[in-house]
């Protein structure tokens, strides 16, 4: 009865997506840039929601995955990714 009678609070939440989360605990560390094995779409969608809540510019980049990497594999999208 006690858990039903809480109520939570949550304070601007980021609830979009897995990886919106695992990129907000990267950027929790000094001096690192998330790097996510994804689409640009994706990376543009979480610098737009990280500015807004921050209220500064924020910095993420990606591999650059295409439908067909996706497709085929993306282990070439990954490497040069993180070679740049």
């Amino acid at each position: 009865e006690q858990n039903f009678a809480r109520t939570a609070l949550t304070v601007n939440p980021a609830k979009a997506c897995q990886p919106l989360g695992a990129v907000f605990a990267a950027v929790g560390f000094e001096s690192t840039l998330p790097f996510v094995h994804g689409s640009q779409g994706c990376v543009a969608y979480y610098r737009s929601h990280f500015s807004r809540h921050f209220k500064e510019p924020s910095s993420c980049v990606s591999s650059s995955m295409t439908e067909d990497a996706a497709v085929f594999g993306g282990l070439n999208n990954m490497i040069d990714g993180l070679a740049n």
